[in-house]
């Protein structure tokens, strides 16, 4: 049976959640690494757009997109790269910059994860040609879900976790979190909404340049900072 393509959906996989990290410190370590010699950390905003630049066929940073749409990823079925649109309001806002970065991060996460797939689904379906689907990114897309079996929700976390990967590589929020908690004499246990959270929180969010917002939600995936405090506290 030849399915239309206007019926064609993503279909996401599961993976496990090391593979995100591997994938992430690798994409930007061996771009770093290339074209600037060394590690660069926080990543800078401009290093972030030409990362994502050499995975794109075309990146737009002054898109017009649709109202509440900040960023759109739009894949195809053959060999040809992605391409990203960037909602022109957060380019052109220097206070928007956090909102930027993670929006950037957020696309490129689609480009390095669901890009591939989407050409391998559309091979294995014998129609590869113009095929093309364009996943767009919202606003309220940031908010932190588990990885649901609903398809667009899956492929939106998978975006979401992978995005704070890149923005915040474990490896190097291991080490800060490490020196954090080695300034008290007994490491506390870190609670949402607690002081000590949010301190450590601020120091994540000024020493990656992101939102609190954001390194809330990295600190949490990771397991760093509980939702709930243990049972016999």
């Amino acid at each position: 049976m030849i399915i239309r393509l206007s019926e064609w959906r993503l279909e996401p996989q599961f993976y496990p959640l090391d593979y995100f990290e591997q994938l992430c410190e690798r994409a930007v370590g061996e771009f770093c690494d290339e074209f600037y010699g060394q590690e660069l950390a926080p990543l800078p905003t401009d290093v972030l757009t030409q990362l994502l630049e050499r995975h794109t066929s075309v990146l737009n940073l002054f898109a017009v997109l649709d109202e509440g749409i900040e960023g759109m990823t739009t894949m195809f079925g053959n060999e040809c790269r992605p391409q990203v649109d960037i909602a022109a309001e957060l380019s052109r806002r220097w206070f928007r910059e956090n909102r930027l970065r993670t929006t950037l991060a957020h696309e490129l996460a689609h480009v390095l994860l669901h890009a591939p797939l989407w050409r391998a689904q559309c091979l294995a379906a014998g129609q590869p040609g113009e095929a093309r689907i364009a996943q767009v990114c919202r606003r309220e897309m940031v908010e932190d879900q588990g990885p649901r079996s609903d398809r667009i929700d899956r492929v939106e976390w998978q975006a979401r976790y992978l995005g704070g990967a890149l923005l915040m590589p474990k490896r190097r929020l291991d080490r800060l979190v490490g020196r954090f908690l080695s300034s008290y004499s007994t490491a506390p246990v870190l609670v949402a909404g607690s002081a000590e959270a949010e301190e450590l929180v601020e120091r994540v969010s000024i020493g990656f340049r992101v939102s609190r917002d954001a390194a809330r939600v990295r600190l949490s995936r990771i397991g760093v900072v509980r939702d709930d405090p243990p049972a016999n506290s």
